[in-house]
């Protein structure tokens, strides 16, 4: 049975939240040639490929949503790789075309003002779109949530443009914040299913509205689950994993 599991594990996430990590490694498996080839690209094929991307893993995807809800089905049998087959990888080279052309050049408020915009639209059409569709199917639809969402790569594009502009006009003190936060990232995404599942059975937040219950959740769950992080990064072996 133990090893049954073990090699079970291998090609199956042991619990649903650590899908991540095996996309992860797929990626980190391809990076030496996913790196040449993004380093080859000009300008010219760099918007190209921004623009397959969000028209084929983003756009394709909610329109095949939206004609499902008609029960029309085009699903995709063969999809184009690298800009929809892989479409994590998108958010790999998506960022690295980002952060190069922005990083620390993002001054103007005018911009800025853009990035933030364009991302709370973003979340806006995912929690509006989520909510009108739900009452419509008499069910909560969730679609709308994946990442291969349309507004959830724009959402997501438009943040991480955000901070990668502005990161060298930060002041020392948030940049410290942000640096510890984004190495205990991965840790707390790993270990914060448990924390969210221990106030789920022992604490009755979820009877609380919506409104308030989610965001009390969100903190409750990242404060301990990062506490918990900072801890383990004290520890020499268990440092290297989280």
């Amino acid at each position: 049975m133990l090893i049954h599991a073990a090699v079970k594990s291998l090609y199956q996430p042991i619990k649903a939240h650590l899908w991540y990590v095996y996309a992860y490694l797929g990626i980190m498996i391809v990076l030496p040639y996913i790196s040449m080839i993004a380093r080859g690209m000009n300008r010219k094929l760099e918007n190209r490929f921004i623009l397959l991307w969000l028209f084929f893993s983003g756009a394709s995807y909610v329109l095949r949503h939206l004609l499902l809800l008609r029960q029309w089905d085009i699903s995709v049998d063969n999809p184009i790789p690298i800009v929809q087959g892989t479409y994590y990888l998108g958010y790999f080279i998506a960022g690295h075309i980002i952060y190069k052309r922005l990083h620390g050049k993002v001054r103007e408020s005018k911009r800025t003002r853009l990035y933030v915009l364009g991302y709370l639209f973003s979340i806006l059409v995912l929690i509006f779109g989520t909510y009108a569709i739900s009452l419509n199917q008499g069910y909560y639809y969730e679609f709308a949530y994946g990442y291969r969402n349309l507004f959830t790569i724009t959402a997501s594009c438009f943040l991480f443009a955000g901070i990668a502009g502005r990161e060298e006009s930060l002041r020392e003190g948030s940049k410290k914040i942000l640096d510890k936060l984004s190495k205990a990232s991965l840790g707390v995404y790993l270990v914060h299913l448990i924390f969210l599942e221990l106030l789920q059975k022992n604490i009755m937040l979820m009877n609380f509205h919506p409104l308030a219950g989610i965001p009390i959740l969100v903190l409750v769950v990242f404060v301990f689950s990062y506490i918990s992080v900072y801890l383990m990064q004290k520890v020499p072996i268990i440092q290297k994993f989280v």
